[in-house]
């Protein structure tokens, strides 16, 4: 018995990647002289392309140069999967300001920052595309009825196929009556 392991080509199309690769049996019962048959360790299979690739791919292959020798017990084909997916990028943005909505018109609302970073994590093809909004952090102040200071949640708006891994998921803001 040796190890099958599988001979990939090529890499897969801009903004994926390989995130496994598979072979079944992983194992074969190769036979032929003693010699030879002690000294294979492993073997090969025909070489299974991911060029250009954006999905995964499944293929049916023979071993790969076994020999004149020796010979593959079965005789089976082997079937070798690969998984492809998407490449997760992330990336930082600096100074986005923070959006004060609701505010009660009786109150003025100091924040104890204007402006936020956030990192954001998503598939490469739509993080090469993403500039976030100038109002995409926003603090709602509509909860606020009377002077003080509160910790109010941060809320993102950014599409839904990617995700806010880094930012302040609260705000410190001041309250008091406007001065005439």
């Amino acid at each position: 018995w040796v190890k099958v392991n599988p001979l990939i080509s090529g890499t897969p199309a801009h903004g994926y990647e390989i995130k496994s690769i598979n072979v079944y049996p992983d194992e074969i019962e190769i036979y032929g002289p003693r010699s030879l048959v002690e000294n294979c360790t492993r073997i090969q299979t025909q070489v299974v392309s991911v060029k250009n690739a954006s999905t995964s791919l499944e293929k049916a292959v023979i071993p790969e140069n076994l020999g004149a020798f020796l010979k593959h017990v079965s005789g089976e084909k082997l079937r070798v999967e690969v998984e492809i997916g998407p490449v997760i990028s992330s990336k930082s943005f600096d100074n986005i300001p923070l959006i004060f909505v609701n505010p009660a018109q009786d109150f003025e609302v100091i924040p104890a920052i204007s402006s936020v970073k956030i990192t954001v994590s998503g598939n490469l093809l739509e993080m090469e595309k993403f500039t976030p909004e100038k109002d995409c952090a926003k603090i709602d102040c509509s909860s606020i009825t009377e002077e003080g200071d509160f910790e109010l949640p941060v809320k993102y708006s950014i599409p839904d196929s990617l995700s806010v891994i880094d930012g302040p998921a609260t705000a410190k803001v001041m309250t008091k009556h406007p001065t005439p």
